[in-house]
């Protein structure tokens, strides 16, 4: 009899009296020859390699690699100009940066941290406001500032009449804010020579909010901020552990070393040079884990929240709500991120929490804006439903290729309360204080 049989798995073999040897392809399982995939199957008559051994990591701009020899798995840097972001976002050094008018963002994964004091972090000890440490799950990704605002973004939104003079609103001036305050970078004549790529400083929370706004988002919470520098439970260690493990500085655990971690006030403010730095240029080592610049040091940030000492109290250390934030009445808004007006390294640690009246703008003062990541509309027709994202938007609808809404009207005609929007939780009443609203 004539042995018909080809050597390959992937076919039944039989002989037809008429035709001789005949191979029928089949669907059994396979062996690929490489130790980088598993559930290899037939088709076709061929072994086809079936899901990679080497799972995707979640982080921006990372791709799993695998050693066909040793089938070791190991996670690396995309390549600069890879797509990620959903579409938008370009790999640049390893962060997925996106730019439009609101300058560069970075983007931050959805994911879940441990916020406030950690084991892994002895200069919180005594600090109460920090505590205790809690298990917060940010649940949607989002874009955030790579740097702070500048001075050059702020002047394109004010000649596009889309914010106030940054040192509007009602309440006291520092002094150094003033014109012909060496330390400003913005007064009442606009940008001062030569500072245009520096942070913004003397502005106020709702200024800062308004800018955030025309920017395409708003003020962070001081959750995001953190989660941003912190990073999530994958980018310290994975999940077991994960509460003691967390990093205490954005960039891992060593000292910040002045102008290369970030810009305080170590051998003199601002390093020596008596103001804020370039953004980037102070804080070339001291990125964080999804590359944005200068989380510590340079201007402290504005944050959407409304500051508590003992806020973390609020709910039990695993029990806390998804995209936490402080939106209740109170006096002062949270900050987050050091200054250069810092002597105290213990500021520019990832968990530090200040906090400053609304109306307050000061040379240590800036901000970073936040905004949602919109549903991709690259496979969706013009005027097909999408989610932008933005809970200050409705009706939203692919344009031109992008995911866009109409912004919600957050008027309650209630003259006791400031009404405005944030993307991330909607319309906000703050009680106004004033004769005749007694609390809002």
């Amino acid at each position: 009899a004539k042995n018909c049989d080809d050597g390959n798995v992937c076919t039944d073999d039989s002989c037809d009296k008429k035709s001789g040897c005949v191979a029928l392809p089949n669907t059994a399982t396979c062996t690929d020859g490489s130790e980088c995939s598993l559930d290899d199957n037939c088709a076709g008559g061929k072994c086809v390699a079936g899901k990679p051994k080497c799972a995707e990591p979640t982080q921006p701009c990372r791709q799993a690699a695998c050693d066909a020899k040793t089938a070791k798995c190991t996670v690396e840097v995309a390549s600069d100009g890879t797509v990620c972001g959903g579409g938008p976002g370009k790999c640049d050094g390893g962060a997925c940066v996106w730019t439009d008018k609101g300058g560069q963002w970075g983007l931050v994964p959805a994911g879940t941290f441990w916020m406030g004091c950690s084991a892994g972090d002895p200069a919180c000890t005594a600090v109460a406001n920090e505590k205790p440490q809690h298990k917060v799950t940010i649940s949607k990704p989002f874009w955030m500032g790579l740097t702070e605002a500048t001075v050059a973004s702020y002047q394109a939104c004010r000649l596009a009449k889309g914010c106030a003079s940054a040192e509007a609103g009602a309440g006291y001036a520092d002094a150094l804010c003033k014109v012909g305050g060496k330390q400003a970078n913005w007064t009442s004549n606009g940008a001062v020579t030569g500072r245009l790529m520096h942070p913004l400083n003397c502005v106020t929370w709702a200024n800062a909010h308004a800018y955030c706004q025309w920017a395409g988002g708003g003020l962070p919470t001081e959750a995001q901020w953190e989660l941003a520098a912190r990073g999530r439970c994958e980018e310290n260690g994975g999940s077991a552990g994960c509460a003691a493990k967390m990093r205490p500085y954005p960039w891992g655990t060593s000292p910040p070393v002045c102008g290369k971690h970030g810009v305080l006030a170590s051998g003199g403010l601002g390093c020596g040079k008596g103001t804020t730095a370039v953004v980037k240029t102070g804080s070339p080592l001291g990125r964080g884990p999804y590359g944005h610049y200068d989380l510590a040091g340079n201007v402290y940030e504005w944050s959407l929240d409304w500051y508590s000492t003992t806020y973390y109290a609020s709910f039990p250390a695993t029990g806390w709500p998804s995209d936490p934030a402080n939106v209740a009445k109170g006096t002062s808004r949270g900050l987050r991120g050091g200054s250069w007006y810092d002597v105290a390294i213990n500021t520019v640690r990832a968990g530090f929490r200040a906090a400053a009246k609304p109306y307050t703008y000061a040379v240590n003062v800036g901000m970073r804006c936040a905004r949602p990541v919109a549903s991709s509309c690259a496979k969706l027709a013009p005027g097909a439903k999408c989610d932008d994202g933005n809970a200050c938007t409705t009706g939203d609808v692919c344009k031109s290729g992008t995911c866009a809404g109409q912004a919600k009207t957050c008027d309650d005609n209630n003259k006791c309360t400031h009404d405005f929007c944030a993307f991330q939780k909607g319309c906000l009443h703050t009680p106004v204080a004033q004769s005749g609203c007694p609390g809002g």
